[in-house]
């Protein structure tokens, strides 16, 4: 009897013991939760490195730091911060984002700088050579997106702000495989090469981003 006892009174303690270790684990966390910093889950992770809650805190760690480390991206709004970026959070939830703005800094890089907005002849767009159909050889490209849906929004954006500049022309979007990740290209068709080359170059006096897209064989 008094052996039951003993044992009743050992696994009364443990119990208490558990409890009030699952209670201290559970108020930590909500004061971590309350401060939600980096600091405050390292915190958590240093009282409770094997806690039931220790995974959860982790990952809000891992995903407060991606959250630090776009906004400093964002702030600089760079080609090369959108990469550095990249590097440390290659499939993080601003990852698609990321490669998207590299694509777009390495399109709108590609233009030289207006020196003569009045003068059209001071703008000479680059060519690109494409993935492009055959029978619509010549185009120009204004962005690049992470969904085709996001790429048929912006046309639809780029007509309302260039009415004049884009009118008789229909966007198309195309899908490709790039450095930067799984890509959907805006390109427009023109007739000829003229074309898209004073075409780019009103829309660089605007400031928009155009490429002038050329046939494989040019």
């Amino acid at each position: 009897m008094i052996a039951l006892r003993a044992l009743g009174s050992s696994l009364l303690a443990s119990l208490v013991l558990a409890l009030a270790a699952c209670s201290a684990e559970r108020r930590d966390w909500h004061s971590a939760q309350a401060a939600d910093t980096i600091e405050s889950y390292g915190r958590f992770l240093a009282e409770h490195p094997e806690g039931e809650l220790a995974a959860d805190a982790r990952a809000r760690i891992e995903q407060l730091a991606e959250d630090r480390d776009w906004k400093r991206a964002v702030d600089v709004d760079t080609g090369n911060s959108y990469e550095r970026f990249l590097a440390q959070h290659p499939d993080g939830k601003w990852a698609s984002e990321a490669r998207i703005r590299v694509e777009n800094f390495v399109l709108s890089e590609t233009m030289p700088a207006v020196t003569n907005p009045a003068g059209p002849a001071s703008v000479q767009p680059p060519r690109m050579t494409p993935p492009a159909d055959p029978a619509r050889p010549f185009s120009v490209q204004l962005g690049a997106f992470s969904s085709e849906e996001r790429a048929r929004e912006a046309w639809q954006g780029l007509v309302a702000r260039f009415p004049a500049q884009l009118h008789g022309l229909t966007g198309d979007v195309a899908a490709a495989e790039t450095g930067a990740g799984r890509l959907y290209r805006l390109h427009a068709a023109v007739p000829d090469e003229r074309t898209a080359r004073q075409l780019c170059s009103a829309l660089a006096r605007e400031k928009q981003a155009c490429v002038v897209v050329l046939p494989r064989n040019s």
